[in-house]
This record gives C-alpha cells, sequence and structure tokens, in this order.
C-alpha cells in the first residue's frame, strides 16, 4: 500500500497479486480496479462533459443517495436548504465535490468545513472510505460519523463498470431474488411503496431491494459478484459507457439513518471476482 502526488491530489494505492486498486482523493474516488489482471472501472472520458465527474471511477455518495428533492429537507423541526446541482435539485451527496485526504490506510472527506457549510449542511460529521484489497476481490467499507450534532444519514458507492473486457461479450446484469422496485408517481417521486420486477428484466434506472448479491458477468472472460450488506441497490444499466451497480443504505430520496453525536453508519461492500472456469 503507498500513496503518490500526482498534482494536487494524492494517491491511495493497494495491490496483491494480479489485482490493484487506486483511489484519489479527487472525490475520494476509486480511479482504477484491476482484479486477477482486468480493468472493471469506466476511465475519464476525454474532454470531460459537464458534470462529468459523476460519470466515471466510484465515488461515495454521503450524507444523502440519490437526490434532496428541490434541495430541501426537515429535520428536528427545522426546514435545510442546500445548494443544488442538477436543476432544482441537491444531488449525490455532498462528498463527491468537497476534499478528501489520505489518513493511513484510509480516506477521510469532513463534512464540516467551510465547503460543507456552503452548501447547506449544518450538521458536521465527517464520511471514511476504508479498503482492503485481496488477489480476488476488493472490500471496501463506507462510513459517516456524526460530529457533536444529531444528523440524518445515508451513504452510497457509484460505481461505473465497463460494458466490455478484452475477448468477452457485452456485460450480463443478474440479480438475487426477490427483487423489488422503489415505486414513483408520475413527477418520479417516491411513493413509498414497492412493486415487484419482472425477472426478465434488464434495463434499469431504479432503487431495487434485492435478496442477495449482484453480478456482472463477461461472456467468456469471467464475473463480479458485488454484496453489500444493504438489501438496496441502485441499478443504472442503460447508459451506453458503462454499468452502475451502487449499493446504498437508503432507497433513493430518503435519509433513513439517525445518527447521535459520534455513533456511524457503516456500509460493507464486497466485490470479487470469479474466472470463467470457476463458473463452469
Amino acid at each position: 500500500m503507498s500513496s503518490d502526488d500526482h498534482g494536487q491530489d494524492e494517491t491511495l494505492a493497494l495491490e496483491a497479486g494480479r489485482s490493484a486498486a487506486r483511489f484519489s482523493t479527487e472525490a475520494g474516488r476509486l480511479t482504477s480496479l484491476v482484479l486477477n489482471g482486468h480493468e472493471v472501472i469506466v476511465g475519464p472520458a476525454e474532454p470531460q462533459p459537464p458534470r462529468g465527474s459523476w460519470f466515471w471511477g466510484s465515488f461515495v455518495m454521503a450524507p444523502w443517495t440519490s437526490l434532496i428533492r428541490d434541495a430541501t429537507f426537515d429535520f428536528a423541526g427545522d426546514t435545510h436548504w442546500l445548494a443544488t446541482d442538477d436543476g432544482r435539485h441537491a444531488v449525490l451527496g455532498l462528498t463527491w465535490k468537497l476534499p478528501w485526504r489520505i489518513d493511513g490506510d484510509r480516506l477521510v472527506c469532513d463534512l464540516g468545513g467551510p465547503d460543507g457549510v456552503a452548501a447547506g449542511w449544518p450538521f458536521g460529521g465527517r464520511v471514511m472510505i476504508m479498503p482492503e484489497l485481496a488477489e480476488d476481490r476488493l472490500r471496501v467499507v463506507l462510513r459517516v460519523e456524526a460530529g457533536d450534532q444529531e444528523q440524518p444519514a445515508a451513504i452510497g458507492w457509484h460505481p461505473w463498470f465497463v460494458r466490455e473486457l478484452a475477448g468477452s461479450a457485452p456485460v450480463e446484469l443478474g440479480l438475487t431474488g426477490p427483487v423489488r422496485r422503489q415505486h414513483r408517481d408520475p413527477d418520479e417521486a417516491p411513493t413509498g411503496l414497492w412493486q415487484s420486477v419482472d425477472p426478465a428484466e434488464r434495463d434499469f434506472n431504479d432503487c431495487l431491494r434485492v435478496g442477495g448479491p449482484t453480478t456482472l458477468t463477461w461472456p467468456g472472460v469471467g464475473s463480479l459478484e458485488i454484496a453489500h450488506d444493504s438489501p438496496y441497490v441502485t441499478v443504472y444499466s442503460v447508459h451506453p459507457d458503462g454499468i452502475c451497480v451502487e449499493p446504498v443504505t437508503s432507497p433513493a430520496e430518503r435519509m433513513d439513518d439517525l445518527l447521535r453525536p459520534g455513533e456511524v453508519l457503516d456500509l460493507t461492500i464486497d466485490i470479487r471476482w470469479i474466472g470463467e472456469e470457476e463458473n463452469q
């Protein structure tokens, strides 16, 4: 494990056999994940499109995940207004646009700094990435830690996986049932209801409730098994450049956990490579 300077950003690098992972202090982003010699994460586009940082690597979403509708939420009797990122909404949390630092073998983002306050988050706290790499897998523990105030919280990870590997057919998505989709009204707002998913469906831009790991298979090469200790995962499988499998602790547009001062919310994600010979 090592850290290297890249301009103003630093990199936390992990290696294990034919596998390697690189995390940048820019957005706390996983910029590369090689498992058994295969790069499975989408790299940056050149040039970057508007909001291009959303469309490559893997970044943390916290202290909320999908969006806060109208950039406004009520908590403990007060109304809070957040900075908008996408039209009128506050999107994908704060940690993709705040500074990160390397602290030993983890990365840390302070929510209570001037940038967090300017974005409308008054509660402070911090977010951590704690990665471990083995030859066939990457384990990542994501953590929200409350500061000296009670706060709502959710956390998730937003990885862009490649659609094809060398020698493979296009990636295939596999979900562990039972699978239910977060239902939305005609304005795309969640209704609080969940509806069953056709087992044959594979085109999603939805928060799902699943019964176990999600699998991405590159026929002829191998698979990734993506396991997490939350029943919720957002799947975005209709973008031409990559496929997202995003473990989250709360359904879209919600922060379901209440943290007292000093309490933590963890999300553990295991990404395991399964070679084609193991699938047979």
